[in-house]
C-alpha cells in the first residue's frame, strides 16, 4: 500500500472543524480536535479520569467497550454489527486510524525498523505495545503473560524516547522514523508515512456519552451535525488490518506494569 492509496483510505474527515461546540458542553477526546476540548493522548488515562466533568467523548474503540462493561455510558443510537457494540446501543463510530512509520531519510518496511533505526514513540501504550508484539508476528491484542513479558524485555533493551508528538518530532529531535497514527481520509500530512508490511494496528474512534453527562443534548447536538456533515467512516484497503480489541482484566493490569515500567 503506498502513502497516497493509505491516506485516501476513508471519507474525508474535519466534520469537527464545521461543527461548533454547543455552550456548556464538555468534551474528552484521545485525537486533537479542532473544537474546544480535554485531550488525552493515552486512553487509558481517560479511562481512570472522572466523567462527570464530561458531556461527550471521542474514544478508541478498546475503550468504549471497557466503559460499556462499566455501564458508564448513555445509551445511543448505532450502527450494529461492531464487535465492541454489536448492538449499536452506546457508540456512534467517527473514524479509523492505522498505525503507520511516519519517516525521514530511506523508507521502513515493518516494526522492526523502529529497533533498526532511531525512534520516536507515542504515549500510546496499547499502540507502542501492540507495534513490539506485531514485531514479534503476535497480534497487539496477545494476553499471553509470556509473550508479553518477552515484548517487556524487548522495549527495555530499546528504552524508547516516547514523546507527545512522535511524528511532528522526527526533525526537531533527530530521529529516522516514528511510531504513530494517522486517519483514513486525513488528507496529505505534509512528511513520508509508511505503512508497515505484513500487517498493521486498526483503530476505530466512536462518539459516546457519558451516563453522568450534564449535557447530553449538547451532546447529541454536536454528535448529528458531524454525522451530516461527513459520511459514515469506511475502509477500502489491501493490507491486514488488526482491530485494537477490548482485554481481560490480567492482561490490562500486566500491560500496565509494564508501561509503569517504561516510563519510569
Amino acid at each position: 500500500m503506498n502513502r497516497r492509496a493509505f491516506l485516501k483510505l476513508g471519507a474525508a474527515l474535519g466534520a469537527a472543524a464545521a461543527v461548533q461546540l454547543p455552550p456548556g458542553a464538555a468534551l474528552a477526546s484521545t485525537l486533537p480536535l479542532p473544537v474546544p476540548h480535554h485531550y488525552f493522548p493515552n486512553a487509558e488515562t481517560l479511562l481512570a479520569h472522572d466523567l462527570r466533568r464530561f458531556d461527550l467523548l471521542l474514544v478508541p474503540a478498546y475503550a468504549a467497550a471497557e466503559l460499556i462493561r462499566r455501564g458508564a455510558l448513555r445509551p445511543l443510537n448505532g450502527p450494529p454489527g461492531r464487535a465492541h457494540d454489536p448492538d449499536g446501543a452506546f457508540t456512534i463510530p467517527y473514524a479509523f486510524g492505522l498505525a503507520a512509520l511516519a519517516y525521514r531519510g530511506a523508507r521502513p518496511q515493518s516494526f522492526a525498523d523502529l529497533w533498526l533505526r532511531d525512534s520516536l514513540w507515542p504515549d500510546e501504550p496499547r499502540l507502542v505495545l501492540g507495534a513490539a508484539l506485531l514485531r514479534r508476528g503476535w497480534s497487539p491484542n496477545d494476553s499471553h503473560p509470556g509473550r508479553l513479558a518477552q515484548v517487556e524485555r524487548d522495549l527495555l533493551e530499546l528504552r524508547p524516547r516516547v514523546v507527545a508528538h512522535p511524528a511532528a518530532g522526527l526533525r526537531a529531535l533527530s530521529a529516522a522514523v516514528a511510531l504513530t497514527s494517522v486517519l483514513s481520509g486525513a488528507g496529505e500530512t505534509g512528511q513520508n508515512v509508511a505503512v508497515p508490511t505484513g500487517g498493521t494496528i486498526l483503530i476505530e474512534y466512536d462518539w459516546a456519552i457519558p451516563a453522568s453527562a450534564a449535557n447530553p443534548d449538547g451532546a447529541l447536538v454536536l454528535i448529528e451535525n458531524a454525522r451530516a456533515r461527513r459520511a459514515a467512516p469506511r475502509l477500502q484497503n489491501n493490507t491486514h488490518l488488526i482491530p485494537l480489541a477490548a482485554l481481560p482484566p490480567a492482561a490490562l493490569a500486566q500491560r500496565a506494569a509494564i508501561w509503569n515500567q517504561l516510563r519510569s
